[in-house]
């Protein structure tokens, strides 16, 4: 009784202090909506103890921890990577700090993961990177900014719920992969286009915001298997904000799969997941129109903050 008393009063007070300072009115509410929903305590504390919990090396660069909760699905424990991951009533929570465990060019030069020449170029081959049969139309370069080390935090349904009507994918995360690096969707920043945002993509095709965020808008290659051969167009890649798992460019069977149009999934029974339902799958183009989410969500998402 007294906490719910004390919930209201400063609910009260917040309302009130952003409504007396607010000189636009729209953000200043949902900045005072936001921390209203911090303070209800709908957040779940992490475990004591984890199934998983390890230092590893998943790609070329430097060692990440994983740690996995004993009551997260099977599928995720046996897949995922360079996160902190556990339960909270009907979610999944994801943790991840967003850093490449792989070389590239936008981290900084003192880093030990940076790497210099790590932007492809028509005078290189393309094997790395854009696979065997396809190479730069232009030569690449980069961004202003560097990798920095995030605070993402995914809360995701354990069991995803297909929606009928279709959700907007936003700007910013709108799934993670199983290294941990978060996926953007098909857009670039407002101003900009995706096929423009492209030619700054290193050679494991992700780039950083103005915020120092890698992320992946498109095929991820390190996880497909065109940098470490270590796996394939259909791959396991990630999980999407409403639960769906995501995979490379062909299903299981080797096939390419008829995507739906808005959504860029299909119905799947992958053997990782085989109640899954749907699956979001990498677009079968190149450049930036392989693309891994459109603009919107098959089922109820979840939320992100960072």
């Amino acid at each position: 009784m007294h906490q719910k008393l004390l919930i209201s009063i400063l609910a009260f007070w917040i309302v009130l202090s952003f409504s007396n300072c607010s000189s636009g009115g729209s953000d200043d509410s949902a900045a005072a909506a936001v921390l209203l929903s911090s303070s209800s305590g709908d957040s779940c504390p992490e475990p004591s103890t984890f199934l998983v919990d390890t230092t590893e090396t998943v790609s070329n660069g430097s060692s990440c921890t994983t740690k996995i909760a004993s009551d997260v699905p099977t599928w995720i424990q046996n897949n995922f990577h360079c996160m902190t991951i556990y339960t909270c009533g009907t979610d999944i929570v994801f943790e991840t700090n967003d850093l490449p465990p792989f070389k590239s060019g936008y981290y900084s030069g003192s880093s030990s993961s940076y790497v210099a020449n790590n932007f492809p170029t028509t005078a290189t081959s393309g094997a790395c990177c854009y696979g065997t049969s396809v190479s730069p139309t232009e030569d690449h370069f980069a961004n202003p900014n560097n990798i920095k080390s995030q605070s993402v935090v995914f809360k995701i349904p354990a069991t995803s719920t297909y929606m009928s009507s279709t959700q907007s994918t936003p700007y910013g995360p709108v799934g993670v992969s199983i290294w941990g690096i978060v996926f953007y969707n098909n857009q670039a920043a407002p101003g900009d286009v995706l096929a423009t945002e492209y030619a700054t993509m290193d050679y494991q095709n992700g780039h950083p915001d103005s915020r120092g965020m890698y992320h992946w808008h498109t095929d991820p290659w390190p996880i497909t298997g065109s940098q470490n051969a270590q796996t394939s167009e259909s791959a396991l890649i990630g999980i999407a904000m409403d639960g769906y798992p995501v995979y490379g460019k062909k299903t299981q069977a080797s096939s390419y799969p008829t995507l739906d149009s808005n959504t860029n999934t299909a119905t799947c029974s992958p053997s990782e997941n085989s109640s899954a339902g749907y699956c979001y799958y990498v677009q079968n183009a190149s450049y930036d129109s392989a693309y891994v989410f459109g603009l919107y969500f098959r089922g109820s998402k979840g939320s992100v903050t960072y």
